[in-house]
């Protein structure tokens, strides 16, 4: 049962507490995120007692919950139907344009974001967002009737891409000028591609976190469990205490390590993404030397999105939204994009290739089938058009 603000009565002063509250919720989210959010935060930020806040939610997911019905999911519902009916049209400029309106960094694209991502592990957000968005990427992605897999795939290839622009566009420093890669990518979508048997080559480090510590098991147990239950709970509400119990230690065994729980994560982190690109990169690598660059796209994207791969996902999504509201996080976040980027900060493709990453991030909780769908029909075109071969 969806819970949302509770009514209030028609009266002028019940609607102009409901728009306080929301005004207030959004405000709150945008700018210190989900563990600055509470009932009491948003009746302090209305000047008013918690009783208007209490009377119409119970409790901040239910908060963030109505927030992104009543002022959040139209207005991306109606972007992402703008750009997906510039690809049925075939407009490249049209899609380039509507691609570039979702990179605005404003408390609206702000709370739009952490939702997004906060959705993975609180309730009553993701009923919210999996009840619009979520019904709305799968009607777009599900080949069927005159929608060909083609078809779903470009639909999949630009929500994917959008979604993942909405995350991007919270790092100052990617605000990079996209508009050649964008034009490369709207005209890679418009162009008509048949679909190629993909490798079987499968992403089998991707299934579980690579080794941390190999010299220290107990503390790899802690680094694990870290991972594991901040991927789970998000980083507020995996506590010391639980991570401690799953790696059968004490909580004065994690302190004596770690002077504190965003300490213990940096350094599980830190391990974690210098493993995990080093592998990737290895897969990568294997891929291509069988094939070209435009299918290893397609190969890696399919082993991203495919199922039972959720940890490592919601650890990234997480790095993400922790990246905006903690300096620490933020630096260790570019600190790996850093050491994956051979261009060295030079080539803006790189800044979208990182925020179509983000939105294949968040696609499999909202349609879980769209790993079987062939992505090659837009990796290729693009990688052709950025090789100058077409």
């Amino acid at each position: 049962m969806r819970e949302t603000a509770r009514p209030t009565g028609g009266s002028a002063r019940g609607m102009r507490n409901t728009t306080a509250m929301l005004d207030a919720a959004l405000h709150i989210l945008a700018e210190t995120g989900w563990a600055g959010l509470s009932i009491t935060a948003t009746a302090e930020r209305m000047g008013t007692s918690i009783r208007p806040v209490r009377s119409r939610v119970p409790d901040r997911g239910a908060l963030v919950a109505t927030v992104w019905r009543q002022r959040l999911e139209s207005d991306l519902l109606e972007a992402l139907t703008q750009i997906l009916a510039a690809v049925s049209a075939g407009d490249a400029p049209a899609i380039a344009q509507a691609l570039t309106g979702l990179r605005t960094n404003d408390n609206q694209h702000s709370a739009l974001a952490e939702t997004l991502i906060v959705a993975r592990y609180d309730p009553a957000v993701r009923e919210a967002v999996d009840g619009s968005l979520g019904e709305f990427v799968r009607a777009r992605t599900t080949p069927r009737g005159r929608v060909t897999a083609p078809d779903a795939a470009r639909a999949s290839y630009v929500i994917q891409l959008g979604l993942g622009l909405q995350l991007a566009s919270r790092f100052p420093r990617m605000q990079a000028d996209l508009s050649v890669p964008l034009a490369e990518v709207a005209a890679a979508l418009c162009r008509d591609t048949d679909p190629t048997a993909l490798p079987t080559l499968s992403a089998t480090h991707i299934d579980e976190f690579p080794v941390l510590a190999p010299d220290d098991p107990i503390l790899e147990e802690v680094l694990r469990a870290t991972l594991t239950l901040v991927s789970e709970k998000g980083y507020e509400g995996a506590t010391v205490v639980d991570i401690a119990a799953s790696a059968d230690v004490t909580e004065g065994f994690v302190f004596g390590r770690y002077d504190s729980k965003r300490a213990l994560l940096a350094d599980a982190l830190s391990r974690q993404q210098d493993a995990g690109w080093a592998l990737n990169a290895a897969f990568v690598e294997s891929v291509t030397a069988q094939t070209t660059s435009g299918i290893t796209a397609a190969v890696l994207m399919r082993e991203i999105l495919k199922p039972g791969r959720d940890l490592g996902r919601d650890m990234a999504l997480e790095l993400l939204r922790l990246s905006w509201h903690d300096a620490a996080m933020l630096e260790e976040t570019f600190r790996s994009m850093d050491a994956a980027d051979t261009s060295g900060g030079t080539d803006p493709r790189f800044s979208l290739d990182s925020a179509l990453d983000f939105g294949t991030y968040l696609l499999p909780r909202l349609a879980p089938a769209s790993w079987t769908l062939p992505m090659d029909v837009v990796t290729v075109p693009l990688q052709l058009l950025r090789d100058g071969s077409a």
